[in-house]
């Protein structure tokens, strides 16, 4: 029973482009716990316009007797350096059933890809387009119940990355906290909250979800960037393809949770990325895009009862004075009064975090990385 191996582009064989689409879905067919992603927005993403200038890829199937059983794609993003100023091509858009010699296949076939093209001294992933897609795999905390944007795969995907040669390159980590450690925070911040908002000049508001969405969402775009931009494997991305990456928060933004501070000329400087998990209500689509404009409804008729922390930042020149603490105080308060119980603090690099207090980390994921001899 041989393996072949299938290099191609999306826009010259659809049928592969299919079989690509299709194997998440049987990899995680026996998992109640995935949530589903879109298929049809990953296709139009491959058959689209590269996010960014110079930006290319490359599709790859392993098939055994005929039966695709190992996919990923090999990405070139020309902006994305190591440390030492290399260039990094990845490898990401992964999945595979447990099959070893496939999982070898597809990773060596995408390494020499990428080292056709120039990239391939150094290769991270997964790593789909860029930290805003999709990226890292997990290697920590399965039996835990997935939060929406976690990466979450089989356990055994890192274990068969090692195998092909790839070694750990960054980590990071997640807390799940229960009720005590959501009431420890909101006693925290609100001792650590200083009087930025009241005598400060800032000024809290609401996310707009309504009219006002791609006005907030723009601000958004402005904080993450800079903030973002020391972190591993940052790049720049248009706004254009950070709506595409993020237009569905709409339909599960809670903006009681999710604020954002303006300072004294009315500029927003930072924000709490904070929402009611919304797994549950994204299962219930299962991957159907056209179904997402249900998902407020679905929400309302059955809350969600754990927030996840996703991301708070503040722009460098506005740190230090308290805003964090101050909208993190409000959000929990907001947070306790829709029926929130629990959360996760998610997706934090090395260091130290807010949630250290509470424990160890719960939850652990590695981006891997294959230097060439």
């Amino acid at each position: 029973m041989s393996v072949s191996i299938h290099a191609f582009n999306a826009s010259e064989d659809s049928a592969a482009l299919g079989e690509f689409m299709g194997l998440p879905a049987r990899v995680y067919v026996d998992d109640p716990n995935w949530i589903p992603t879109f298929p049809e927005v990953t296709a139009a993403r491959f058959l689209g316009e590269p996010i960014a200038p110079g930006h290319c890829w490359r599709l790859f199937l392993a098939r055994r007797e005929g039966e695709a059983v190992a996919c990923c794609a090999a990405v070139i993003n020309p902006d994305l350096q190591s440390t030492a100023g290399r260039p990094v091509g990845t490898i990401g858009h992964f999945d595979a059933l447990d099959d070893s010699e496939a999982i070898g296949g597809v990773l060596e076939a995408a390494r020499a890809w990428l080292a056709e093209q120039g990239r391939g001294e150094e290769v991270w992933g997964p790593f789909d387009f860029s930290i805003y897609h999709p990226y890292r795999f997990m290697v920590r905390g399965f039996e835990r119940d997935p939060f929406l944007g976690e990466p979450y795969n089989p356990p055994y995907y890192p274990e068969r990355w090692r195998e092909s040669g790839f070694v750990d390159h960054a980590q990071w980590f997640s807390w799940d906290l229960v009720e005590p450690h959501l009431k420890g925070m909101h006693k925290m911040s609100f001792a650590l909250r200083s009087d930025a908002l009241s005598s400060g000049g800032y000024t809290y508001r609401p996310f707009d979800v309504g009219a006002g969405f791609e006005r907030d969402l723009r601000c958004v775009y402005d904080i993450l960037l800079p903030s973002f931009a020391p972190n591993v494997a940052a790049t720049s991305l248009s706004f254009e393809a950070f709506v595409e990456a993020y237009g569905s928060m709409r339909a599960f933004v809670n903006p009681a949770l999710m604020p954002l501070v303006q300072d004294p000329s009315g500029r927003v400087v930072g924000l709490g990325f904070l929402f009611p998990d919304p797994s549950a209500a994204f299962r219930e689509i299962a991957g159907d895009v056209s179904r997402i404009p249900e998902i407020p409804a679905l929400l309302a008729k059955s809350p969600p009862t754990r927030m996840v922390f996703h991301t708070m930042a503040v722009l460098k020149e506005d740190r230090r004075k308290g805003l964090v603490e101050a909208y993190m105080n409000q959000s929990l308060e907001n947070a306790f009064e829709a029926g929130i119980t629990s959360g996760v603090g998610a997706l934090a690099k090395e260091g130290p975090t807010v949630y250290d207090k509470t424990g160890p980390s719960s939850r652990q994921y590695t981006l891997f990385r294959y230097a060439a001899e």
